[in-house]
């Protein structure tokens, strides 16, 4: 039997490496090979004559469940939570299938405080690749002011990764104001923007952050956003320092001692 490794290039080499099989088996390990890349591997038979011809090469890549997502992050909304996440850093020539989402209420835990042995783990399967889930529905409520644990892990061709790190959050944060209303300030560059305070879902509102964005052509990527904090809960109005005759969005969102609730819809002003 031998074997050789396609090159970066995508090209092959012409020679091949040797792996002495000296048994009647027809089955054999190649070891020590690096995932996700192509191999090519050809057989022949030997006996007390000689060496038989060589068989088609037929290729192949060697492949290994995929890590850990990372960066995995929640949202609290009402009696539900918002996880997203990031793909796997190393794939190792697997293919991502779905993921699976697991989560236990810490404040209820009733065996080993959600420890890995614990039953009290529910788990969300997912069939599809997106990046993002909400636990917590019309079936299976969440129980807002109780802490979660939640960790994710990939499904693959190649079976399944380990679990994330694990992530904690509370649901209750507050819900997501109505869209602020924004106009253009007195002063040159400014917009003023106020806006109701949302329902807190039992945690007083400690803050407010206000993120504004100029991208008029469509949504905001994440990085677009700039935001400033307003602890001031009962003057629910602040000027923000723009540029003038340039159109920015605005949002509000507020967070309580459970977390940052959603943001709200968007309102448009250009500054004089």
């Amino acid at each position: 039997m031998e074997y050789k490794e396609q090159n970066s290039d995508d090209t092959w080499p012409t020679d091949w490496t040797d792996l002495y099989h000296n048994s009647t088996a027809t089955k054999a390990t190649i070891e020590n090979l690096t995932n996700g890349t192509s191999y090519r591997v050809q057989v022949r038979a030997t006996n007390s004559v000689d060496d038989g011809l060589w068989a088609a090469y037929v290729t192949g890549s060697p492949a290994q469940p995929p890590d850990a997502p990372d960066e995995v992050t929640i949202e609290s909304g009402d009696r539900s939570l918002k996880v997203s996440w990031s793909t796997p850093t190393n794939l190792y020539g697997a293919t991502i299938t779905g993921y699976k989402v697991r989560y236990c209420d810490y404040t209820s835990s009733t065996t080993d405080y959600c420890s890995d042995e614990s039953n009290d783990w529910t788990t969300k399967t997912l069939t599809s690749t997106a990046t993002t889930t909400t636990i917590g529905s019309a079936n299976n409520w969440l129980t807002n002011g109780n802490q979660y644990y939640i960790e994710v892990r990939a499904t693959s061709n190649q079976g399944e990764s380990d679990w994330s790190t694990q992530a904690q959050a509370t649901p209750g944060a507050p819900a997501a104001p109505e869209a602020p209303s924004v106009t253009a300030g007195t002063d040159s560059g400014t917009l003023d923007v106020s806006w109701l305070a949302p329902a807190d879902r039992g945690e007083t509102i400690t803050s407010y952050k206000v993120a504004y964005c100029n991208n008029t052509d469509g949504d905001c990527a994440a990085g677009q956003w700039s935001s400033d904090d307003h602890y001031d809960v009962d003057n629910r109005s602040t000027t923000i320092y723009v540029t003038s005759g340039k159109t920015y969005k605005v949002r509000v969102r507020a967070e309580n001692a459970r977390g940052w609730g959603l943001w709200s819809a968007t309102s448009s002003a250009t500054p004089t």
